[in-house]
């Protein structure tokens, strides 16, 4: 099946397009690291559109038709990478050549049987749409949280693509954690005026991960001696 049809973008058909490569894709609107001609800098923009000639992202400086670009970004299937070439520019976006090829960095696969803590945690959060939170924290609730990502109990409508910050105290370390995440699938709770976001942890320290993994990991012992299952 042709990559853009089965995403409804229409197009001449791809023989080597397949349902692996187009799992691997970033998502429209979602954010990806970029770095230009070999450059260890990342910035990240926005995904603006994936049409039959490649992808097209917000206008970066230093751009330009012949460009080498590395993308790094996670999607709801893991985290991924891929070098490409820029094919043109305007002032407000940059066209991408498809790439031939996309690298698993890490796959979210076995993810779902990781273990969680099921309890709600107070949170706050906010928009971050450039990998940087800005204006104030509104208070959320943190469920299902696991070293991944969580779900995240909000009052307002959030898009899978988005990236928010999230701030939130576990018991084994005084100072809140503060985590970039981006937020997989969207929905409204029913019979309610909230919502559900799943969101997962984006590059989260290796501190702040190892804090993760021990509070997960002591929760879960005081649940199996207290013979909840």
């Amino acid at each position: 099946m042709n990559i853009f049809r089965s995403l409804g973008l229409g197009g001449r058909a791809r023989p080597n397009a397949s349902a692996e490569l187009r799992e691997k894709l970033p998502e429209v609107n979602a954010f990806v690291e970029i770095a230009i001609d070999g450059s260890s800098q990342r910035e990240s923009v926005s995904i603006n559109e994936i049409n039959p000639n490649g992808v097209v992202t917000r206008h970066l400086a230093g751009l330009g038709p012949g460009v080498a670009a590395d993308f790094l970004y996670t999607n709801a299937a893991g985290r991924f990478r891929f070098a490409t070439v820029c094919a043109k520019v305007d002032a407000t976006a940059a066209w991408f050549d498809f790439p031939t090829s996309i690298k698993t960095i890490e796959s979210f696969a076995n993810r779902r049987t990781a273990a969680r803590v099921p309890w709600v945690i107070p949170v706050q959060w906010r928009y971050a749409p450039d990998g940087q939170g800005y204006g104030e924290f509104l208070t959320a609730s943190l469920v299902d949280l696991s070293r991944g990502g969580a779900s995240l109990v909000v009052g307002r409508e959030l898009k899978a693509g988005a990236q928010v910050e999230v701030r939130f105290v576990l018991k084994s370390k005084t100072e809140p954690l503060v985590e970039l995440c981006q937020v997989v699938r969207a929905a409204k709770i029913e019979k309610s005026d909230k919502n559900a976001a799943g969101i997962r942890f984006l590059e989260v320290d290796p501190a702040d991960e190892r804090i993760l993994v021990d509070f997960v990991g002591e929760q879960q012992m005081l649940r199996r001696d207290r013979g909840v299952v």
